[in-house]
């Protein structure tokens, strides 16, 4: 089995932040996340059971939220991407 990476870090303005959340979501209710930055690729089949963690922090005026989602690809499945979604 292959490891693939993605990493992706970048300030932006509250709206592009909901508009990559958005896309998160709906990427999620179709079943398949697609990543793309600057030459890096990744794309996971969302299984039907996902854990979700939500950690915040606030420490000397610095605000930190951490959404993590994870989840196991059954060996079944195969990936379908034909139709790629794009977050940018």
């Amino acid at each position: 089995m292959s490891n693939l990476k993605f990493n992706y870090e970048s300030l932006q303005d509250t709206e592009t932040i909901k508009t990559y959340l958005e896309s998160l979501i709906d990427s999620i209710q179709k079943g398949c996340i697609n990543l793309k930055s600057n030459g890096e690729e990744i794309s996971m089949q969302v299984d039907d059971l996902v854990k979700f963690t939500v950690r915040a922090k606030k420490k000397d005026g610095l605000n930190k939220l951490n959404i993590k989602l994870s989840w196991a690809e059954s060996k079944d499945k195969k990936l379908d991407t034909s139709k790629p979604m794009i977050i940018s």
